[in-house]
């Protein structure tokens, strides 16, 4: 808004400067020059006139003698003695009109001694209309200015528009022009973002489609031979063996389910999720055997930082996060999980260890995305159904949070949670 309204005043001012300096020479030299010339080519006869007259009579006879011969005329007259304190730069013989918007006309006789006041002297209307002329071209300039502006705003827009019709029939690569001749404010900038997230919603939405029915298929395949098996051998120990495959693949697909609705619960929420404050290392402290129980592998709580550690959190979201990360932990880690509570000076940082494989550069990214598994030959009962870490990252940040994964000390590798410190006051 401010930068519209700032270009529109600065192209009107500049016109109208622009203009000013134009009429004042109009004005001044050439309409001026021209009503002067035509007033004194209708008043020249008058002039000649009293010349005749002063060669016969008086001068102060001959001025009286012009006043009641032109007095009931087109050009009144009358005669007083020149002054050169009063009308300055008058030469003998010379008219001229000293005021151009009165266009009374000054005339000093040959001898330099009287002077003749004609008029005031009318302007033939084809001269009068050189005003209606030149007012007419600066409301005409001024128009110009104001269509060259609204052409200059049309075509930032028409173009926003075409991109928005392309995005909407399809084209999700299009993008609009941020350069100066086509940007418009920072609605250019606001569109590329929200056709950059759209893109990425509709591509996460056909990735967790396709990945969802992927995850469904395989157990229902299963579920479908026991059946099968069951209508064949009625056995008990088949019937047993049949029933408890069965009951794992229900597990599996309500905790498939469960993480799905989990997964789309966090990516609905927004930035405003109530948190409230907490002692980070207390709360750490306390939550930490929870997370060490039935670990197949040793865990160490390590606390680094000392001072206090006061972050805005959703306690249950937080916990939850963390069980994914030594859940995942515990399946890569050969023999132990190091928990690390450190920061760098503006986030608290929450570090989980492993001693296993570590994750390749090149998939550091891509691990968090849902359904991504590293290890293909996991199953689902050891691997789960790639949905952990990607709710990890919602977690995060819906707390203001970010998660990356790095190479451990302990030679495989480190997941971080980096939360923003709540500012002590003085």
């Amino acid at each position: 808004m401010t930068r519209l309204f700032l270009s529109l005043f600065a192209g009107i001012s500049a016109a109208l400067v622009l203009l000013y300096f134009v009429l004042e020479a109009f004005t001044t030299h050439w309409y001026a020059d021209l009503a002067n010339d035509v007033a004194v080519g209708q008043a020249r006869g008058v002039s000649n006139v009293l010349e005749v007259f002063l060669r016969d009579y008086p001068a102060q006879e001959a001025g009286e003698i012009m006043e009641r011969a032109f007095g009931d005329s087109d050009i009144p007259v009358a005669m007083a003695r020149y002054d050169a304190s009063q009308v300055p730069s008058l030469a003998p013989g010379q008219m001229k009109a000293l005021n151009p918007d009165e266009f009374l006309l000054h005339y000093r006789t040959l001898d330099g001694q009287w002077r003749m006041i004609l008029g005031p002297v009318y302007l033939p209307p084809e001269v009068a209309m050189v005003e209606g002329v030149a007012l007419a071209l600066v409301f005409g300039c001024l128009g110009m200015v104001c269509l060259a502006w609204i052409w200059w705003l049309h075509r930032k827009i028409r173009g926003l528009e075409q991109n928005t019709l392309a995005f909407a029939a399809g084209n999700l690569d299009i993008r609009a022009p941020t350069g100066m001749r086509w940007r418009l404010g920072s609605l250019n900038d606001h569109f590329n973002t929200m056709a950059s997230r759209i893109s990425r919603l509709i591509f996460s939405h056909k990735s967790l489609t396709n990945a969802v029915a992927h995850e469904l298929r395989t157990p229902i395949f299963r579920m479908r031979f026991r059946l099968d098996t069951l209508e064949n051998d009625t056995s008990p120990p088949v019937r047993e063996e049949a029933l408890a495959g069965a009951r794992e693949d229900i597990d599996e697909l309500e905790n498939l389910v469960e993480e799905l609705l989990d997964h789309a619960r966090l990516e609905r929420l927004e930035s405003t999720l109530p948190l409230m404050e907490v002692d980070l290392r207390r709360w750490l402290t306390q939550l930490f055997p929870r997370l060490k129980h039935h670990s197949p592998v040793s865990m160490t709580l390590r606390v680094e930082y000392r001072d206090a550690c006061q972050v805005n959190i959703d306690a249950r979201l937080l916990a939850r996060a963390l069980d994914n990360l030594v859940r995942n932990a515990q399946t890569y880690a050969r023999e132990g999980i190091v928990l690390t509570l450190d920061s760098d000076g503006e986030h608290a940082l929450l570090h989980v260890d492993d001693d296993g494989q570590g994750v390749p550069l090149s998939e550091r990214e891509r691990i968090f995305e849902p359904f991504v598994r590293l290890d293909q030959s996991r199953t689902r009962a050891t691997g789960g159904h790639g949905l952990g870490l990607s709710i990890v990252r919602e977690a995060i940040r819906l707390m203001g949070g970010q998660i990356r994964v790095d190479d451990s000390p302990q030679g495989g590798a480190r997941f971080t949670l980096a939360l923003p410190l709540r500012q002590r006051t003085a």
